[in-house]
């Protein structure tokens, strides 16, 4: 026989809902042996207390701990798939940036002021090193938002793992959690 005891209001129950729940997991031993091992005696049965202690904050903790490592986890995965081929993609801009410049830099040293259309030549020289010094600008400015965004998944990252206790400070208390 059972009934009801202290209802700590931390849970957060009525007391019909803290008895339809007691109900529920009689019910289920009942399932489990085959025999009616629990029944209800407002009077005489053991107290059933639902106090709020240190198993249930640590739970409690323990979720929002869980909970948080999710969303910074799902933040960060994009980031990690992204930035590496975004690298990748950069550096092999750069390399065909840097090819272009060493051909440009030859055709320049190739040209001769007593060529035939040496002016026109000139011409074309020069708007391409225009041309080659905005695809620079704008490479470093590539260069620059990867190092942003590398540094923003890296801060992430060291927030995410600040969640976590460190071993020098966390307790270590054994206890049996379950479900309540």
């Amino acid at each position: 026989a059972w009934r009801l005891g202290i209802l700590d209001p931390a849970f957060e129950l009525s007391r019909s809902e803290a008895e339809y729940y007691i109900e529920q997991a009689s019910h289920l031993w009942h399932q489990a042996t085959g025999q009616q091992l629990f029944v209800h005696d407002q009077t005489h049965g053991f107290a059933i207390d639902f106090r709020f202690d240190a198993r249930q904050q640590t739970l409690l903790q323990q979720q929002l701990l869980q909970r948080n490592l999710q969303r910074y986890d799902a933040a960060i995965a994009p980031g990690l798939q992204k930035l590496p081929e975004q690298a990748a993609q950069l550096e092999q801009q750069i390399e065909e940036f840097n090819h272009q410049q060493q051909q440009l830099q030859q055709q320049i040293s190739l040209w001769r002021p007593d060529q035939p259309d040496a002016t026109t030549h000139k011409q074309q020289l020069e708007q391409q090193q225009r041309e080659m010094a905005r695809q620079a600008d704008w490479l470093e400015q590539q260069r620059q938002q990867l190092q942003r965004d590398q540094d923003y998944l890296n801060e992430t990252i060291r927030q995410r793992n600040a969640l976590l206790p460190s071993s020098r400070h966390q307790e270590t208390h054994a206890f049996e959690v379950g479900t309540m």
